[in-house]
């Protein structure tokens, strides 16, 4: 991102906290606001599609059964439920029909957006802050994905599957729009993205492949990944402190 300056001291955490604090959308290339724009529009009809999967219908009756908080709505229904529980169902029924955009680690937009869209309605956010917090979120999700094995590794001319492959860096993106919204100082932030690598779900998605009959939970529980990241910045909010060495190369860490 443009004009961007990161004390190369600190922790990975430290310093992509102090990224998210500091990112601005006049930093934004126009390309970026432009493909950020297209994920949300492209998202939102997969969520409306995803409806009418058995995913995305489950997804929502889970939600509802959470209880009725009126904070964030249904994409498709109506429905107002607390900003989790809404976050929860969209974000089943956007990753339903695997056809929302994919990029390294893959489809991220279901386990990035969800957040975002709730949060952003609880808060009254303008647009350019929801399209900050969708380029924020993509950006660190691929970011740490393509700093690990990637499932599209070619070795030899051939496709090289890592044993252990899944979503579950997009926690990290997804953190980060949240915090984002709700314009948390930088140690808040670290907070929240060290809790996120301790919240993280478990990296499944070689089992998914490998297996048959296919789980209809797919690789990864969209709705979940969306409720952790909501816990890992409310956790932050209230006062408990991450680790923010989580992503550090000791090997200790959440690599």
């Amino acid at each position: 991102m443009k004009g961007m300056v990161i004390n190369m001291s600190k922790t990975i955490i430290t310093k992509i906290a102090e990224f998210t604090h500091d990112l601005q959308f006049k930093d934004l290339p126009d390309e970026v606001v432009h493909e950020s724009k297209r994920v949300l529009l492209d998202s939102i009809g997969c969520t409306l599609g995803g409806a009418t999967h058995d995913k995305g219908k489950i997804g929502l009756q889970f939600a509802r059964r959470l209880g009725n908080c009126p904070e964030a709505t249904v994409i498709g229904f109506g429905d107002r439920l607390s900003a989790m529980n809404a976050a929860f169902a969209n974000g089943e029924m956007m990753n339903a029909l695997d056809f929302d955009p994919v990029l390294p680690p893959g489809h991220v937009a279901p386990y990035a957006l969800p957040v975002a869209l709730a949060t952003g309605e609880v808060q009254g956010s303008p647009g350019k802050d929801l399209i900050l917090a969708t380029a924020l979120s993509h950006e660190l999700s691929y970011r740490i994905c393509k700093a690990m094995d990637y499932i599209r590794d070619i070795k030899d001319g051939k496709v090289s599957t890592p044993e252990v492959v899944g979503y579950s860096s997009t926690i990290f993106g997804a953190t980060a729009g949240i915090g984002k919204l709700m314009k948390y100082d930088p140690e808040v932030l670290s907070n929240a993205l060290g809790i996120a690598g301790y919240m993280s779900p478990v990296n499944a998605q070689r089992a998914w492949m490998e297996h048959a009959p296919s789980t209809t939970i797919k690789y990864y529980l969209a709705g979940w990944a969306n409720m952790a990241a909501m816990v890992s910045t409310d956790m932050a909010e209230l006062g408990h402190r991450g680790d923010n060495r989580i992503l550090e190369d000791d090997g200790f860490g959440w690599p």
